[in-house]
């Protein structure tokens, strides 16, 4: 028996947070470096806890936002409020299967969400667009 995943009561589609290695390969390597020095290890820390506070999440109709730890702050907006979807993609992002992503919505002029080094960005396009026809996306 597969047991779906579950956010408020929508079953969750997509949930991922930003990869460092894959943003930025040549500054993972110098950090992991630099541990043995101590330095390394503090900025490995640190930027791990900054990219793990940054969630995406996919259910079936919103798209999920989540910023924070401790303290959180969450954006949700509605797949068939979203206007467009848009991603930017170095060509080592390409490579790395990474990539920046940026969702606006029909109440907002700017990105309602933008968020940086998440992983299968096109994946989360298809399923934000089946979202928005109406259909059932389970990939």
């Amino acid at each position: 028996m597969i047991r779906k995943r579950k956010y408020g009561g929508r079953e969750i589609l997509y949930r991922s947070y930003p990869r460092m290695f894959r943003y930025q390969p040549l500054k993972f390597l110098l950090y992991l470096v630099l541990v043995p020095v101590a330095v390394g290890l503090y900025f490995l820390i640190r930027w791990w806890i900054k990219n793990y506070d940054t969630r995406l999440t996919l259910t079936d109709g919103l798209v999920i936002f989540e910023r924070g730890i401790l303290n959180t702050n969450t954006t949700e907006v509605r797949m068939v409020d979203i206007r467009a979807v848009e991603i930017d993609r170095t060509f080592v992002e390409r490579i790395l299967g990474t990539g920046t992503i940026r969702i606006s919505s029909a109440a907002s002029d700017g990105y309602e969400i933008e968020i940086i080094a998440m992983p299968n960005p096109e994946k989360v396009r298809r399923i934000i667009n089946a979202g928005r026809r109406g259909e059932s996306s389970t990939e």
